[in-house]
C-alpha cells in the first residue's frame, strides 16, 4: 500500500497525524482516469461514510459517484458498514 501511496505523491508518513479522511485523499490522488476507488468504513456516523464522501466530492469534481450503501445491524444483522464506489473520470 505505500509504494500506491508513494505513486500518488503521498506516502504514509505525510498521512499520519493528517485529516481524518487524509488516506481516502491519498488514495484519490493516486488513481489514474477510469480508475476506480473503494471506500469502506465499519461505521454509521455521517462523518466517517457519506460525510467523507460528500467532502472528497466536492474537492475532486474529477470523481463520480458510482454506488453507495450503508448497511445497519438492526436491518441486515451485520455490523454498522459503509461502502462507496467512486470513479476517476479526469
Amino acid at each position: 500500500m505505500a509504494a500506491a501511496l508513494a505513486a500518488g505523491g503521498a506516502t504514509l508518513s505525510t498521512i499520519r497525524g493528517g485529516e481524518p479522511d487524509a488516506l481516502v485523499e491519498a488514495a484519490a490522488d493516486s488513481l489514474r482516469p477510469g480508475g476506480t476507488l473503494l471506500y469502506s468504513v465499519c461505521t454509521w456516523t455521517r462523518a466517517e461514510t457519506d460525510g467523507v464522501v460528500a467532502g472528497l466530492l466536492e474537492r475532486r469534481p474529477g470523481l463520480r459517484l458510482e454506488e453507495a450503501r450503508q448497511l445497519w445491524p438492526h436491518r441486515q444483522g451485520a455490523d454498522g458498514m459503509f461502502l462507496a464506489r467512486l470513479f476517476k473520470v479526469r
